[in-house]
């Protein structure tokens, strides 16, 4: 699932875990690199909202694993999208993360950090060549040698859009706009039409916002965030105005992926991102919505687009490295 709108959330990660680091990860041996041995034991394997929809898969998976490795036993664990970040943050702190974790590259960093991940240049390095260059780079972290997560899976994530809505605020539902400029005077239009009813954005700019509308993110040397300049200050003065007209809903600054969702669902938001899955949630629970739904690709000023990095964290002070 994307991960890139837990800005809060994953403050939290870093808050409580980072700490941890200056007074070690456990002291009793178990934050060893070291992932040779047999593959036997129980271990805890960790997914994030996947339950719903690929139940059968991993099922089918664990027993293949189990079937090959018979001294072993997968317990799976499937945690809910909304609050997850929290929930790494608790079990973090008190020592009770799995064996294995489904991590986004903003979720392992602090863990890694804490020396809660496993560095699998040291201890998995052989694995390297089964994956593209760029896949098995996406959990290095920035000031660390390493790589703390194994790439899994990558999305990135279609731009859903309800046509009814645009439709009767004059705008041709088979033309959705492309870039950001595109994007805020179509706001703009929509807000006026329904006299603030309906917004088209539920959510403040992230940090790929910036990007895609062609801020400078990071410093030449990569060493220092750049994106406070004159284009970055543009992009939140056109998201003010927004917010002004309630072409930005008024509950956008303390908005989750989750209450965005729920608002787009009943219609009082016109755009909302998500992903191939939200079509059947689309068709069970708004019919309405449904038979008018849009799909574009993300809005971006720059032609590029961002890409959500899904991996296999294991956990650095796991009793069964070899399983995990």
């Amino acid at each position: 699932m994307p991960t890139s709108r837990r800005t809060f959330a994953v403050a939290a990660v870093a808050a409580l875990v980072l700490p941890l680091s200056a007074c070690g990860s456990g002291g009793d041996g178990g934050s060893s690199t070291d992932a040779s041995g047999k593959v036997e034991g129980d271990i805890t394997f960790q997914t994030w909202n996947l339950r719903a929809n690929f139940k059968d898969y991993f099922e089918g998976l664990i027993a293949d694993f189990e079937k090959k490795y018979p001294d072993t036993h997968v317990k799976w664990v499937d945690q809910p999208g909304e609050g997850y970040a929290d929930k790494i943050s608790a079990d973090a702190a008190g020592g009770t993360l799995p064996d294995v974790v489904n991590v986004s590259p903003d979720l392992v960093a602090p863990l890694a950090k804490a020396g809660l991940a496993l560095d699998l240049d040291k201890a998995a390095g052989q694995y390297e060549k089964e994956y593209l260059d760029g896949a098995w780079a996406s959990h290095r972290i920035p000031g660390m040698d390493g790589t703390y997560a194994f790439p899994w899976y990558l999305n990135t994530g279609p731009l859903f859009y309800n046509k009814s809505l645009f439709e009767k605020a004059g705008l041709d539902p088979e033309q959705p706009p492309k870039t950001y400029d595109e994007v805020f005077d179509a706001a703009l239009k929509i807000a006026d039409k329904t006299d603030g009813e309906v917004a088209t954005l539920a959510n403040v700019p992230t940090i790929e916002d910036f990007g895609r509308y062609g801020v400078p993110l990071m410093n030449k040397e990569g060493t220092a965030f750049a994106f406070n300049d004159a284009k970055g200050v543009q992009l939140l003065a056109r998201y003010k105005e927004l917010y002004d007209a309630k072409a930005l809903d008024p509950q956008a600054l303390t908005a989750t992926p989750e209450s965005s969702g729920k608002k787009f669902l009943t219609g009082a938001v016109a755009m909302n991102p998500g992903s191939a899955l939200d079509l059947a949630n689309f068709k069970k629970q708004a019919p309405n919505l449904y038979e008018n739904i849009g799909i574009t690709d993300q809005i971006t000023s720059t032609g590029h687009v961002n890409m959500y990095v899904m991996g296999l964290m294991v956990n650095a002070q796991s009793q069964r490295k070899p399983a995990a």
